[in-house]
Formats: C-alpha cells, sequence, structure tokens
C-alpha cells in the first residue's frame, strides 16, 4: 500500500498488467530461446514468455509482451495468463512482480534492478552488493546502528539516471530482510563486500566494477535488444558512480573504516 497511488491523468501509465486464469494456449512456433523454467517466443507484434514445472515442462504461466517501441510514450497493455490450479505459486509479492514482467519493464526504461542492501546517509544512497551470504543486509543493519543510516531496502533497488544524476529507488519487495521502503537517495558509492579478517577498502578499476555490478544485476532474457540496453546502461553507471571493495570483519570497525574513506572521497554529503 505504500506504494499504490492514485493517477488521474491515465496517459502517465507505462504499463498495465491484466492477470487471466485461462486455458493455456499452445503456439504452433517453436521457442527462439529457453532458459532455466522459461521459454521465450516471438511474434510479429510481440514476446511471449512461459513459464513451465516439472519433467514434463507443463506451462502453468504465460506472459503476453508487447514489443518495444521506439517512441514508448503511450501505455503498453500486457496479458498475464496462468493455470487456475496455479495460484498459489503467486502468492509473493516478488513472484508477482517477477511473473508480471517487471525486469523487462525496467530493462527497457534503462533501469538496473540490482542486488543490494540500500542505505542513505545523509542525503547519500550506499548500496552494499556481493553474492548471497557476502553480509549485506549485516552491515547495512551497523550502518544503522552506528551511523544512524536508514535502510530503504534490504535486498535490491532499482537505478536510473534522472536528471543528470543516478538515483537508487526502493521497492515494493524485498528478500529475507524484509525491509522496503517507498524511497529514493542519490547514489553516492557502489560497496562491493569480500570477507576478511581486517578492514580494508579499496576503489576498483573499471573491469573488476563492471564485473561486480554485472554479477548482481537481475536481467530479463526476452531479447538480445534488451540485454545489449542492459549493458549498455551498466557501463555508463560504473564509470559515473565509484564502486569500491570493503574487505571487512561485520563489526563498529568496519563502519568507521568505511566512513573515513567515504568522507575523504567526498562520497558522504549531508
Amino acid at each position: 500500500k505504500k506504494f499504490s497511488v492514485n493517477l488521474t491523468d491515465r496517459s502517465r501509465i507505462d504499463y498495465s498488467v491484466s492477470w487471466e486464469a485461462a486455458k493455456l494456449p499452445i503456439l504452433q512456433t517453436e521457442a527462439y530461446m529457453e532458459i532455466s523454467d522459461k521459454r521465450y517466443y516471438e511474434t510479429e507484434t510481440d514476446w511471449i514468455e512461459e513459464c513451465w514445472e516439472g519433467a514434463g515442462k507443463v506451462p502453468f504461466r504465460w506472459l503476453y509482451m508487447q514489443k518495444l517501441r521506439k517512441d514508448m510514450k503511450n501505455t503498453q497493455y500486457w496479458t498475464c495468463r496462468y493455470r487456475a490450479d496455479k495460484e498459489q505459486v503467486f502468492k509473493y509479492t516478488s513472484i508477482l512482480f517477477h511473473n508480471i514482467g517487471f525486469p523487462i519493464m525496467l530493462d527497457e526504461k534503462k533501469v538496473l534492478l540490482f542486488h543490494c542492501s540500500f542505505i542513505r546517509k545523509g542525503r547519500a544512497g550506499i548500496l552494499f552488493s556481493g553474492p548471497s551470504g557476502m553480509g549485506k543486509s549485516t552491515q547495512a543493519r551497523l550502518w544503522e546502528k552506528y551511523e544512524n543510516a536508514e535502510v530503504l531496502n534490504g535486498d535490491r533497488a532499482a537505478i536510473r539516471k534522472s536528471e543528470g544524476r543516478w538515483k537508487a529507488f526502493g521497492l515494493p519487495y524485498a528478500g529475507s530482510s524484509d525491509i522496503f521502503k517507498n524511497e529514493s537517495a542519490r547514489v553516492g558509492a557502489v560497496i562491493v563486500l569480500r570477507q576478511s579478517k581486517g578492514n580494508q577498502v579499496e576503489k576498483l578499476s573499471p573491469g573488476k566494477a563492471y564485473c561486480a555490478v554485472w554479477s548482481e544485476l537481475f536481467q530479463s532474457n526476452a531479447s538480445s535488444i534488451l540485454q545489449r540496453t542492459v549493458a549498455e546502461t551498466a557501463e555508463q553507471f560504473i564509470r559515473e558512480v565509484p564502486v569500491y571493495q570493503l574487505s571487512c570483519q561485520p563489526n563498529k570497525e568496519a563502519v568507521e573504516c568505511l566512513k573515513n574513506f567515504l568522507t575523504e572521497e567526498g562520497v558522504l554529503w549531508t
């Protein structure tokens, strides 16, 4: 509910998605790509993403998506059809967003969906990133405890360039942290975490920074066009936002080490 809005101007809506419990169709054409539990099809006007399960690969959800248009000025109408006996599959908010093609929507809008713990210190957004279990949520909580920072999302953030600046936005769902707020902040830095016996910060080279950011992006596989869009957006992001590696322990000293470093770098602003 914190993310819901009342729009009287319907032209401001980018995507409108309808859900239908229905008998799923069988396409006569072959899928052009199959990844994990999904197949992708293409017609003249739509991309179709099929989600299946089991050894028999029986589909339980079909998402019909209008193809990317050059103007992107009008509402796109998408349809998500699913087997009525599979309603329980969609009981989590994150799964609902995934199944309406949310990653594809973001890719089309040049928005990065980034796996991170997103905090705000003053006016600066700090994104703690790294593989699961690396300590993202722990570092976020330590900053909340010792530096009065605010955790805006414990698991991911949407990042886009707006008015010449990169901003991170909260999302209406998160991971196990269950922390998600309808807030945003200008991105000050990405902090890639590495477990260590001591606490040390270093700035990553562009190549290492790109690899670190790329590995933690949630992406769609709908088309090579969108994959190229994400790659170009990520490249621009790491050119314009500093990416640091924090080798650390889960303690107060790690917070002080990073705070001092970011202050010297001019990343933290009030």
